[in-house]
């Protein structure tokens, strides 16, 4: 998932909330397609969960979509936590690869982990220092650029507590 795939599922979610006027934020949105029984819909799978000759049959839930969107942003913030850890000098391939293994590997299957294990072993990403260098335009890698890493991090953190506080997580992970 990247920055492309975050903006489509942003559009995804609008799509959503301007669909049902009832509805008034992404919270009660959640709920809805909930109530609904709509709320695994990918677009792909909608014929195998009992929706192939309904309106939902090409629909896809902005539910599970939020719930990746949050997965990545969980991601991102790892990442960003073990980059503000390092020295430097450690390979970002590695802060990488533990960061997926960690958020994101649990809920891919074994192609998807296979693949992303091919493509962090094959990479020629640097070092942190050249990362941040890359991102952030520090030539230095100092309390000052981890200061704006932290700062970057704060958003990812902010969005995933306030909107999908940690009580449901579990609970909402089981229904998705």
């Amino acid at each position: 998932m990247g920055f492309s795939d975050i903006t489509e599922k942003s559009q995804i979610i609008r799509e959503r909330l301007n669909e049902y006027p009832d509805v008034t934020d992404i919270q009660s949105l959640l709920i809805h397609e909930i109530k609904l029984d709509i709320h695994k819909l990918n677009g792909e799978n909608n014929s195998s969960l009992g929706h192939q000759n309904t309106k939902y049959s090409k629909y896809v839930s902005a539910t599970r979509t939020f719930l990746r969107l949050l997965w990545f942003l969980e991601y991102l913030t790892d990442v960003f936590e073990n980059v503000i850890k390092d020295d430097g000098t450690g390979a970002i391939k590695t802060i990488l690869g533990n960061s997926y293994d960690k958020v994101l590997a649990p809920h891919h299957g074994f192609f998807v982990r296979k693949a992303v294990g091919i493509a962090l072993t094959f990479s020629s990403a640097g070092t942190v220092a050249d990362t941040v260098h890359l991102i952030f335009g520090y030539d230095k890698y100092d309390d000052k650029a981890r200061k704006a890493i932290q700062d970057t991090i704060i958003f990812p953190k902010y969005f995933q507590n306030s909107l999908f506080p940690k009580k449901w997580k579990n609970r909402t992970m089981k229904l998705i």
